[in-house]
């Protein structure tokens, strides 16, 4: 089990793939208020997460890092496996404290 951000708890299944992070940047939505981590993983996670992900739709897949879920999704036909976004209450200093961390992971 996993906590989210928000005291959700996850039951996490055997992790799909780890690791795999090609590079995770700071971005700023709207006008520098608010922040989110943009990762995109590397052509050896992507596929695997894509063929593993194929039979998922309509399934909640979350993103771990550290113990805690970082961002979750529901899998559908808009699913990109190649880059996912991670959304929280970040400012500028967080997001790009947390991007380093993942690309360094």
């Amino acid at each position: 089990m996993e906590c989210g951000g928000g005291k959700t708890v996850y039951l996490m299944k055997d992790p799909i793939t780890s690791g795999g992070v090609a590079s995770a940047v700071a971005k700023e939505i709207g006008h520098g208020k608010l922040w989110f981590v943009r990762v995109t993983l590397d052509p050896s996670t992507a596929s695997t997460l894509a063929d593993a992900t194929k039979s998922l739709t309509g399934t909640e897949v979350a993103y771990s890092f550290q113990g805690a879920v970082l961002t979750s999704v529901i899998v559908d036909s808009s699913f990109d496996t190649d880059r996912l976004a991670i959304i929280g209450d970040y400012d500028k200093a967080q997001a790009t404290r947390l991007a380093d961390e993942l690309a360094k992971a």
